[in-house]
């Protein structure tokens, strides 16, 4: 089960004249895989009974360079590029039993989980260190 945190994935979807940035027409066909992997992954998730959120999807440079900023990111957003500018990185949180979004490693075993399928799917896994992310080559 997968519950979308926010705007996470519709992010700057109009801009007043019809054109859709967050459009998902405007793909490149390696962002295309990289959301069908996604995709894969929810499903794994739903089959194993792990739910969680997604809570970052795509980022601007100044949302970037913000994470930068505050210690949480070795990408500054215009120097060094997130793979999350490039719609090529997911974020997620686990949800305990009560869906409330669980922030810390008690899910460790979901998460290693959650990590290896990804892996088996072609993605690279943050692991211990950022058991919440998940990206593409």
């Amino acid at each position: 089960m997968l519950l979308i945190w926010d705007d996470a994935i519709t992010h700057r979807m109009g801009d007043g004249r019809g054109r859709r940035e967050g459009s998902l027409d405007n793909l490149t066909e390696r962002q295309v895989n990289a959301l069908i992997k996604f995709a894969n992954l929810i499903i794994f998730a739903d089959s194993q009974d792990i739910k969680f959120i997604l809570t970052a999807y795509r980022r601007t440079p100044e949302e970037q360079n913000a994470l930068f900023i505050r210690g949480l990111s070795k990408c500054d957003g215009y120097i060094i590029r997130s793979k999350h500018q490039d719609r090529l990185a997911f974020d997620i949180v686990i949800l305990n039993q009560e869906w409330k979004p669980i922030n810390n490693y008690d899910y460790a075993d979901e998460y290693q989980l959650l990590g290896i399928e990804w892996k088996r799917l072609g993605g690279r896994w943050g692991g211990e260190k950022d058991a919440f992310h998940f990206e593409v080559e």
